[in-house]
């Protein structure tokens, strides 16, 4: 199976180079994990995610033709039904979002030719879990380095209230 003349699977063996990729993730057994693979290719590094993450699976795969080949020629369907799958960055952001919490490990995972023939997209998604993760961190270390402040201060103030003339009041002057 190929892309632009870019061969999806490394010579040495399309099982082979899934197990290389799996046994780097170092959170696989990691249940509050999301292990996105970008592109099905002959469907073996799903096959090994599938069998070794305890996390959740999500398929990113850009070129729907690639995806009905190999569904065409590989039997996934057990698997399929146990994942999420998208084919754009929009649904792949949405699926973050809504999947993903601040505590949960995201793992990007692609065969070597994928970086190869989808770099840019595979950059974009980095840039969207980047984002994502970035969001989830400002949003606790708001709460937590703002939050108990601004309750103090609201919690201090508030005997200023009953004296203060509040804008209403002030209508007509």
């Amino acid at each position: 199976l190929s892309v632009n003349g870019v061969f999806l699977h490394s010579k040495d063996g399309a099982e082979l180079e899934a197990r290389g990729v799996v046994e780097k993730i170092e959170n696989i057994e990691n249940k509050n994990s999301l292990f996105l693979i970008f592109g099905v290719g002959l469907g073996y590094l799903l096959d090994v995610f599938f069998e070794r993450a305890k996390g959740k699976i999500v398929l990113y795969e850009p070129n729907i033709e690639i995806l009905k080949t190999t569904l065409e020629i590989v039997e996934l369907f057990h698997i399929l039904k146990e994942i999420i799958v998208v084919d754009n960055l929009s649904d792949l952001a949405k699926t973050l979002q809504d999947t993903c919490d601040k505590d949960t490990k995201i793992s990007v995972s692609f065969l070597n030719s994928y970086w190869g023939v989808y770099k840019d997209e595979i950059l974009a998604v980095a840039k969207e879990i980047e984002f994502m993760q970035g969001t989830h961190f400002a949003g606790e270390k708001m709460v937590v380095e703002l939050g108990r402040p601004a309750i103090d201060n609201t919690l201090n103030n508030i005997k200023h209230f009953s004296k203060a003339t509040f804008l209403g009041d002030l209508k007509g002057i």
